[in-house]
């Protein structure tokens, strides 16, 4: 009897340490939920019906734009018609939870520059970002713009 009370209270103690080192899984990178079964990306794939962007602090214009998956990495993102069609190729993000990081790059491998930075927060993306690009006519001309933009997914 006391060694049947003793395995029972041993198996209890091993199920409770399991339960609890389970509790407390760390998923690989690009991955949530309690069984990691969740992509990070996921939460800003999808089409975003409407942009509402400001540039320079100018008045407000829409426009529609979609953030889809990339194949060459579970934490990034393509963005297709930023700055309301600026660039020809997609822009490329990263994400980290509820953060979406613009790295500094030229997508269309010209004098066109953009990085930025953005929180999504029910289903609402708030995304700053700067484009900079120069022209030659007739002097080399450099100019920075600053976008604001609101991306809301219905």
């Amino acid at each position: 009897m006391k060694k049947t009370l003793h395995l029972v209270i041993c198996s209890l103690l091993v199920c409770m340490v399991l339960g609890i080192i389970s509790c407390n899984k760390t998923c690989q990178q690009g991955y949530e939920n309690p069984n990691c079964s969740v992509e990070i990306r996921a939460h800003f794939e999808n089409l975003y019906y409407t942009v509402t962007e400001s540039k320079n602090g100018d008045s407000a214009y829409s426009y529609p734009a979609t953030i889809i998956s990339t194949e060459s990495s579970i934490l990034k993102l393509q963005l297709t018609n930023i700055a309301n069609n600026f660039f020809v190729h997609n822009v490329i993000a990263t994400v980290n939870y509820d953060t979406l990081t613009i790295p500094y790059q030229n997508p269309d491998s010209n004098a066109s520059y953009i990085q930025g930075r953005g929180i999504l927060s029910n289903n609402v993306l708030t995304l700053t970002y700067t484009i900079v690009y120069s022209d030659s006519l007739p002097v080399l001309h450099t100019q920075t713009d600053l976008y604001q933009s609101v991306w809301v997914h219905p």
